[in-house]
């Protein structure tokens, strides 16, 4: 009461939700990845189980997914470096964790009130592994970048490379660094992620 927030369900389907790894880990991955509160995650707001479903309820992104925005053609060196720190950021505390995404994808990308992106539907569920997320998020860098410059070529091959692929939270330095020219911080103060709300 009192609260106005649009927010989306998402409901796994029957099978999914039934199968035993699913009944067994379902509660625990939703109350790990609302614990990081991390603002380059769609925030969970409720989530329950059922017999024959399973639902995950978030707040609603109206500034569309990176897919949306790639339509436009790619984004700009400055605004990749935002995508990296923020969904490379989530995904490298989720990791921290012990939690996967397991298919990062342009889809998965939500652009919240500030236009800044985010990730949204964390590894609920299947058997999911850490290079999947390295490799996820080098495809998203190359699919926002279109024509990466040199040194952010030599980091998507690396990270494109299952043996030499580097953990989640040197991939994102090694990114953000080959991005800013030769920095991995950047110029102006960090965002705000509570501007908005």
């Amino acid at each position: 009461p009192g609260v106005e927030r649009d927010l989306v369900v998402r409901e796994l389907r029957a099978g999914l939700a039934d199968d035993p790894t699913v009944v067994r880990t379902f509660e625990a991955r939703i109350e790990r990845y609302v614990a990081l509160a991390h603002p380059g995650l769609v925030p969970v707001r409720d989530h329950w189980r059922e017999p024959g479903a399973a639902y995950v309820v978030m707040d609603r992104r109206y500034g569309g997914t990176l897919a949306d925005r790639l339509q436009d053609g790619p984004l700009d060196p400055p605004d990749v470096a935002r995508l990296v720190e923020r969904v490379g950021g989530a995904l490298a505390a989720a990791a921290a964790v012990g939690l996967v995404h397991g298919r990062v994808r342009p889809d998965d990308v939500f652009w919240d009130a500030d236009r800044g992106p985010c990730l949204g539907d964390l590894g609920w569920v299947g058997p999911m592994h850490l290079v999947d997320d390295v490799v996820g998020l080098a495809h998203l860098v190359r699919d926002a970048l279109g024509d990466p410059a040199p040194g952010v070529a030599a980091v998507l091959d690396q990270a494109t490379t299952p043996a030499g692929a580097p953990a989640m939270e040197a991939l994102v330095t090694e990114f953000l660094v080959a991005l800013r020219g030769g920095s991995a911080t950047s110029d102006g103060p960090p965002p705000n992620p509570y501007k908005g709300l």
